[in-house]
């Protein structure tokens, strides 16, 4: 198969979008309306680095995108999306779309895998070693007060936060260990996301940000988004989520 690949446009959305749902709802009998095009892809035109491969006759054939932090030895490169049409897995579009992108060379580099085998073999082979599961978990709304009750951390006090308290963007700097005031405001701006600070005793044990919209909730559209969270210790950690 004779492609190439190109960085993305606005007018590229709708397509990669498509081909974005159809590798979420795969084989199921009964898929979830599409949504609305995802803002995330939006995110990545603007915040880092969007390529799409096509074919001769202008066909999309697949979509990849990459975020970083930083500069030199202490950056951060996410790859944050890798997408191929049905019709054209296992051809080299993956690897082509790989090659494109600004993974930088000899920097951390870090991905959620697919669920899909020949997805984490290609990460592995680009020097990417499994490290850890990564669920989504989803709470039943009709959970009980007391169920919430039991929880750890159900004694801490939780207090809205302002979107522009410049201490929500120093305590994220100090626990992702790269800037991102810009992508903080993207979240309350794009995913109406609320900012939190959690205390015990008068004492701030972490931050946190719910997402109240969230595109990429195909099977549940109305679902709030928990993330990011950062404390001084694992067991803060655990008791702020």
């Amino acid at each position: 198969m004779s492609f190439t690949v190109r960085p993305g446009r606005a007018d590229d959305l709708s397509t990669i979008h498509a081909i974005w749902y159809a590798n979420e709802v795969a084989a199921d009998p009964s898929p979830p309306a599409s949504g609305p095009i995802l803002s995330g892809f939006s995110y990545e035109m603007e915040r880092g680095d969007l390529r799409v491969a096509e074919d001769e006759a202008g066909r999309t054939l697949g979509f990849g995108a990459t975020v970083g932090w930083g500069a030199g030895r202490d950056a951060l490169t996410y790859l944050a999306d890798l997408f191929i049409a049905d019709d054209a897995q296992s051809q080299g579009v993956g690897q082509a779309l790989l090659r494109a992108l600004p993974l930088g060379d000899g920097v951390p580099r870090c991905v959620h895998a697919s669920v899909d085998p020949r997805a984490t073999a290609l990460y592995i082979r680009w020097g990417m070693e499994p490290r850890w599961p990564n669920y989504l978990l989803a709470a039943d709304p009709q959970w009980d007060a007391h169920g919430l009750a039991v929880l750890p951390g159900a004694d801490l006090e939780v207090v809205a936060a302002a979107p522009d308290d410049p201490d929500l963007a120093a305590w994220d700097l100090r626990h992702f260990g790269h800037p991102r005031a810009r992508d903080l405001a993207w979240l309350v701006e794009s995913r109406d996301a609320q900012p939190l600070w959690f205390r015990r005793a008068g004492r701030t044990l972490g931050y946190g940000y719910v997402q109240r919209r969230c595109d990429e909730a195909l099977w549940s559209p109305q679902a709030w988004t928990v993330g990011p969270v950062g404390a001084e210790t694992p067991a803060d950690a655990r008791d702020c989520v």
